[in-house]
């Protein structure tokens, strides 16, 4: 599978990955996203990288404080959680997309020791997918979030629109992505500021 990383934010091209230290200076602009091809060229994940002026305790708690998800993340009218089996947590989601309102429920479990979320969709739309976030500390008040989507079913309007080259669906997952990575960093940004503010 090869990787091609798209950055919307310094416009930079990279090639691979670049290891979490080489990544400093880019993030700096901002946080970047890009996508996964399989050996066809045909989209197979989308991935977002981002610096969060917050210590890791509280983005992890951001992170999995699920429902208050619907009061920064972006188009997201209602969330619901729930205890699930085997420690996850049911996610009952309604997103409001500029199309047609969907609704899906995702199994999350939450690795605090491994600072890792994985989740998969198991009913509604988007059935099938898959997500998962890494945390690492930078020290110094500073967390790196890592965020990868293997989105799936994304929508039937879409999937009628899309060209040979799935621009529309790459698109949709890219700014997804962005505006996922970006609403969590603003989220955990904001809390630490209004537990310790400066100056």
């Amino acid at each position: 599978m090869s990787r091609a990383f798209v950055v919307l934010f310094s416009l930079t091209v990279l090639a691979a990955p670049a290891h979490a230290d080489d990544l400093t200076g880019m993030l700096e602009k901002g946080p970047m996203a890009g996508i996964d091809v399989d050996n066809a060229g045909r989209f197979a994940s989308v991935f977002s990288v981002t610096d969060i002026d917050a210590p890791i305790a509280q983005v992890w708690t951001v992170l999995v404080d699920y429902p208050s998800y619907r009061f920064f993340m972006p188009r997201v009218a209602d969330v619901e959680a729930s205890p699930g089996p085997a420690g996850a947590t049911i996610v009952r989601w309604t997103i409001d997309t500029p199309v047609v309102t969907t609704e899906h429920t995702n199994s999350n479990t939450a690795d605090i020791d491994k600072m890792l979320v994985r989740a998969r969709t198991i009913d509604g739309d988007m059935v099938g997918s898959r997500y998962e976030w890494r945390l690492v500390s930078l020290g110094a008040g500073k967390t790196r979030m890592f965020h990868t989507a293997w989105p799936r079913n994304m929508n039937s309007v879409v999937d009628a629109l899309d060209d040979v080259h799935q621009t529309i669906t790459i698109s949709v997952a890219l700014s997804s992505a962005m505006a996922t990575i970006r609403a969590l960093k603003g989220r955990a940004e904001l809390l630490e500021h209004n537990a310790h503010p400066k100056g």
